[in-house]
């Protein structure tokens, strides 16, 4: 794994850290934030986060027409809004999103 840092003490500090995440055994929560952290320390910038209900609403709102068809984008709007009432219903609250078709 390569931290793409060009100066070697950067590199190594930041390799540390990752180490330290590794052998600490972080929940996913506690690892999201730690490597939140080192982003901002190196970037200098936020990680971007977003739950998935924000992230499709900010999304969709991008897609207006022109740039999709009206018919794309009001399936697609509808798709949003059927999953946001199954999260609003806690339906899928700990639901991962998956490719993998059944």
């Amino acid at each position: 794994m390569s931290t793409k840092e060009l100066h070697r003490a950067k590199a190594q500090k930041i390799g540390e850290k990752f180490e330290a995440i590794y052998l600490m055994k972080l929940t996913e929560a506690q690892a999201r934030k730690v490597v939140s952290t080192i982003y901002e320390e190196i970037r200098g910038d936020k990680l971007y986060q977003a739950t998935a209900r924000a992230f499709l609403t900010k999304w969709l709102e991008s897609k207006n027409p022109p740039v999709i068809a009206a018919s794309s984008h009001k399936r697609y709007t509808n798709a949003v809004d059927k999953l946001s009432v199954s999260w609003a219903s806690g339906r899928t609250a700990t639901s991962r999103m998956s490719t993998k078709r059944t």
